[in-house]
């Protein structure tokens, strides 16, 4: 093992739980971590919200931070949190939607909780607030549908209200 790169690896850990401390303090969510180096050779650090220990799957906020290839030097941070985070108990098989209407496109954690947890549910649905998304199987391959959502009947209510 390469103990420089390990331990770059656990400052960036490290640092990054330092960054969510606040956060950790006022939700009571378990986090999953993960890392990669970067063709920059720097650290990206995500942190997703698990599987909770009480069957529910979680989505609403997701962290990404990059890190110098120490781990010690925090460079960007990209993070998207909704005012509250949601979960379904994955007891019952059933089509849910996920509530992304806040952003345009499907963010990187959604994404993820629809694979993570595709298995749990008849289907996932991704809302934008231009389109709709969904993850679906055919003869064993997975496919991603993306449909855009007709934005003028929105514009055309809007005038009629004015």
């Amino acid at each position: 093992m390469d103990t420089a790169i390990l331990n770059s690896y656990s400052r960036a850990l490290v640092n990054a739980s330092k960054e969510m401390e606040l956060l950790q303090d006022t939700v009571n969510l378990r986090f999953n971590q993960y890392l990669r180096k970067n063709v920059n050779d720097e650290i990206e650090v995500w942190i997703l919200p698990a599987f909770q220990p009480n069957a529910t799957a979680v989505f609403g906020g997701e962290f990404h931070y990059v890190f110098s290839s120490t781990g010690n030097d925090l460079i960007t941070q990209d993070n998207y949190c909704q005012s509250n985070f949601r979960g379904f108990k994955v007891v019952t098989p059933r089509e849910i939607w996920l509530d992304f209407r806040d952003v345009d496109k499907p963010t990187l954690g959604a994404i993820f909780f629809v694979w993570s947890y595709k298995k749990y549910f008849t289907k996932i649905n991704i809302e934008t607030s231009i389109s709709i998304s969904t993850l679906f199987e055919i003869e064993g391959k997975y496919n991603w549908a993306h449909v855009e959502k007709d934005l003028s009947k929105k514009k055309k209510r809007k005038n009629r209200k004015k």
